[in-house]
């Protein structure tokens, strides 16, 4: 049966009671309002988080470590970073919530800019970012690197760091180089000499890249010893007649079993027992004619070889006797009598008014003339008849007397100066660019011609050449001669002082130029008035007669590492706008232009835009 409720004094003191708890209840909370209002006080606020304060950014090898301050009634605190000089919050990376103040990023990339800021966070959210800070790394570490002694010296070489500006080395006598310990030795690039060392002390080194963001960790640790040992002496094979010209030997010798060397030495005499206080021709290579000597006279010879500065000690003595006037002259070198230069076979045409040397020329009297020319006779000859055919140093092929160059026969063929104008010339590369094995051990002989050619021309303008025969040899042992006999030349070589030579390292065939490799750019005016031999470009009447611009690359003293030597080269022959010749420089305007290749061209290619011709070769 369901209760029933009764209502009565209990149930009235139950009801009574309730509503007085309730009654109590609101005028409690009611006096805390009153209260609350009375004393002018509001609801606890939330708390408004500061801004972390970055004190301090290391950089290090691939790394950043950034430390901040403490923010009060912060919880945790968010890392940003990103790479470049700027952030962005929306894009950069986070590591969130570390209840750390210092914070390590790792993986980034030495030589580049980074930028990071740091936030504060509590229960109520994330709190405003400090102030962004941007960090450049230091460059990597130097690689590959490599120490050669020489003679109270090491030479230093090393790989090319990206970012770096410079380099520092640190040198010590004792092994684990440390740059608190070492001495410092900058700014310095690769190839660094470090001289004046001690002979027989080994001394060690460790180099760091230098860049915007400071210095980088040392490299590995080398080490070299200076020392006093000289390469060995050649092996001297023969010295022999050279039958197709008087007054001329051959020397040919071997290198050391020990090897590189550098150069070689020549000593001779006409007494034997030659020591290194004779005669000297130096820097030479095998097999070296010697030429203008007195014939029916002995010659004597030692050679040496020079690596590092030092020389060895002289081969054994051999001997020869020239065949030939014995007032031959004694003393030419490298294919011939130096008092006696090449004769013109091929007729010449001046364009800018200026001969060989930079010199303007003058006119020509009698018959081209002009000591200005740099053609012979030379301004030291004194030459009572002209042509000179000098019968005692005649070569007899098949009953023929031929007069051959480099001797007291002098000759030339006909010169003009071209009117003021443009002069369209087509070029000719010389054949051992693509007939010869080249490595960059190689002397690189490069040789080009311009030339103007009127056959078929109606009518065909002519000039006074002489007739020119091989007498025999190859190589550097070519000898030419002419039998006097003239002729109407329809073809004759340009010479104009805008010429210029430029070398190139390429990073594959068809470019682009290699930028960390320095090359060689020399205009032919840049080169008047000095005395720097097969050092600059320059131009000269071969042993054939012709005019060349010509130049001796010894790729092989280059100071370039062997990686840098090998690979694409490209040779450009161009035309500066402007010659500047003389002190105060006399401005010439250019006047020539290529137009076309000798037909016997392969290889090279020719951009009459930019008046240049090039050829690219490979080295291995």
């Amino acid at each position: 049966m369901r209760p029933k409720f009764v209502f009565g004094d209990a149930a009235t003191t139950r009801r009574t009671a309730g509503k007085a708890w309730v009654t109590s209840a609101v005028a409690a909370i009611l006096f805390s309002l009153v209260a609350c209002h009375d004393h002018s006080s509001n609801p606890p606020a939330v708390q408004v988080l500061d801004a972390p304060v970055v004190s301090s950014v290391t950089t290090e090898d691939g790394a950043v470590e950034v430390a901040w301050s403490e923010v009060d009634g912060a919880l945790s605190y968010n890392f940003y970073w990103q790479h470049g000089d700027s952030l962005d919050v929306k894009t950069c990376d986070c590591d969130r919530e570390m209840e750390r103040l210092r914070h390590r990023v790792t993986g980034l990339h030495n030589g580049n800019a980074y930028s990071f800021a740091v936030s504060a966070n509590n229960r109520n959210g994330e709190g405003p970012l400090s102030e962004v800070h941007t960090r450049t790394l230091a460059p990597d570490m130097v690689l590959e690197i490599t120490a050669t002694p020489g003679e109270a010296l090491v030479q230093l070489d090393w790989a090319a760091v990206d970012y770096a500006a410079f380099y520092v080395v640190y040198r010590d006598t004792t092994p684990g180089t440390a740059k608190a310990t070492g001495v410092r030795i900058a700014p310095v690039a690769p190839p660094y000499l470090d001289q004046g060392l001690t002979n027989g002390t080994t001394y060690y080194y460790v180099v760091a890249a230098v860049g915007v963001g400071g210095e980088g960790v040392a490299s590995s640790e080398v080490s070299a010893k200076p020392d006093f040992t000289p390469p060995e002496s050649p092996t001297l094979a023969s010295v022999t007649l050279m039958e197709e010209a008087p007054n001329t030997l051959v020397i040919e010798w071997s290198e050391p079993a020990t090897g590189p060397v550098d150069s070689y030495n020549l000593y001779w005499d006409v007494e034997p027992n030659v020591t290194t206080a004779d005669n000297l021709i130096a820097d030479v290579t095998s097999p070296y004619v010697h030429s203008g000597l007195a014939g029916q006279t002995p010659h004597y010879y030692v050679v040496t070889a020079v690596a590092n500065g030092l020389e060895s000690q002289p081969s054994l003595e051999v001997s020869a006797t020239p065949r030939g006037n014995p007032g031959g002259g004694g003393g030419g070198g490298g294919g011939g009598d130096e008092t006696a230069s090449n004769n013109l076979a091929l007729p010449v045409l001046f364009v800018d008014g200026y001969g060989l040397s930079g010199a303007p020329l003058a006119g020509s009297s009698p018959p081209w003339f002009d000591y200005a020319t740099g053609l012979r006779p030379l301004v030291s000859e004194t030459v009572n008849t002209f042509p000179l055919f000098q019968h005692s140093s005649a070569v007899v092929v098949n009953g023929t007397s031929y007069y051959p160059q480099k001797t007291d026969s002098t000759w030339q063929a006909q010169w003009q100066q071209a009117a003021q104008g443009p002069v369209d010339v087509i070029v000719d590369w010389g054949d051992n660019l693509t007939t010869s094995h080249l490595t960059p051990n190689s002397n690189i002989r490069i040789e080009t011609v311009l030339y103007q050619d009127t056959t078929g021309a109606d009518p065909a303008p002519t000039m006074t050449g002489y007739q020119m025969t091989l007498l025999g040899g190859s190589g550097i042992t070519e000898l030419y001669g002419t039998d006097g006999t003239t002729y109407a030349s329809n073809r004759w070589h340009v010479f104009a002082t805008t010429a210029r030579l430029t070398i190139e390292k390429l990073t594959g065939p068809g470019g682009p130029v290699d930028p960390d490799v320095q090359g060689f750019s020399r205009a032919l005016y840049e080169g008047f008035g000095t005395d720097e031999g097969g050092s600059t470009f320059g131009s000269e009447v071969n042993v054939s007669g012709k005019l060349v611009y010509g130049y001796i690359w010894m790729l092989k003293k280059w100071p370039l590492t062997p990686a840098e030597k090998t690979g694409w080269w490209r040779i450009t022959f161009s035309l500066d706008p402007v010659a500047q010749i003389g002190t105060p420089p006399t401005v010439v305007n250019n006047h020539v232009f290529l137009t076309g290749l000798d037909p016997s061209e392969t290889i090279a290619t020719i951009d009459p835009g930019q008046n240049r011709s090039s050829i690219e070769i490979q080295l291995q």
